[in-house]
């Protein structure tokens, strides 16, 4: 955004612009995590990451999206519902963020997953992050998911993919 007061002669301003098309199946890059360890609030920082995908989408028309949210972890077994309420709850905000800055619900969908958790994305940075999801399988059990986050790291609590009608 260029704002620019009251002028008394004209006056030109250089600016570069990038234009970069969004792709069908495109994973918008947030640069940090949106929630908090065991939080389903937001983290103040991802309004903006979030900000800017809203813009993106009121002004393209056939830009719809999935967001996936994730949980701290994985379900231990059927009685761990913590897991599942979070992932629930991290649903309804983001489901309720988009819904509150006009984006019909018919342009985008919003679904927890339990049964994986994404290796680590995001340095530690907040001594109050639990220490990384491990992923490595149980005794007599094979491995489900993929490789263990890397020492430091959280995992992505949201994935929000483009999808583009043409």
């Amino acid at each position: 955004t260029l704002n620019i007061g009251a002028l008394k002669s004209y006056t030109e301003f250089p600016l570069h612009i990038v234009v970069a098309p969004l792709h069908d199946g495109e994973v918008f890059d947030l640069a940090q995590p949106v929630f908090a360890p065991r939080s389903q609030d937001l983290l103040s920082g991802s309004r903006q990451e979030l900000d800017r995908i809203v813009a993106q989408m009121k002004h393209n028309p056939k830009l719809s999206l999935s967001a996936t949210v994730y949980p701290d972890g994985m379900p231990k077994n059927k009685k761990d519902n913590a897991q599942n309420i979070l992932a629930t709850a991290r649903q309804n905000t983001i489901r309720s963020y988009f819904l509150n800055h006009g984006i019909s619900e018919s342009r985008f969908s919003v679904i927890p997953n339990t049964s994986s958790i994404p290796p680590g994305k995001f340095l530690r940075t907040d001594p109050s992050f639990p220490p990384p999801i491990s992923t490595a399988p149980v005794k007599g059990r094979k491995k489900k998911s993929s490789a263990p986050a890397p020492p430091g790291m959280v995992p992505q609590y949201v994935e929000i993919v483009a999808h583009v009608s043409k």
